[in-house]
């Protein structure tokens, strides 16, 4: 939950307009994505562990999705990563003491 919440600074500095990204073909590709199919693309974004996670969060406030379909999808990818990586855990001390 926490971690879900602190993606909301940047979901509020696209709201804002603060945010000055570099209009790359990368950009505008996420951007097309969050304008399609914006809960789907902001809970893969966070499901993956990589750096373009805030770039989305950002873009979503630009876009101006709903701060509720962010948060959620937010929550539920970063909780769906985060228990993946708990099992991946599990599994590798298992190892080292099994």
């Amino acid at each position: 939950l926490g971690a879900g919440l602190g993606e909301l600074t940047g979901y509020f500095a696209g709201l804002g307009g603060n945010a000055i990204l570099p209009q790359t073909v990368w950009v505008r590709r996420l951007e097309g994505f969050i304008r399609k199919q914006g809960f789907l693309t902001v809970f893969t974004l966070a499901a993956i562990p990589n750096p373009a996670f805030d770039l989305g969060g950002m873009l979503a406030g630009m876009c101006r999705m709903s701060v509720w379909h962010f948060l959620i999808a937010c929550i539920l990818g970063k909780t769906l990563r985060f228990i993946l990586v708990g099992l991946g855990c599990i599994g590798f001390w298992n190892q080292l003491v099994g």
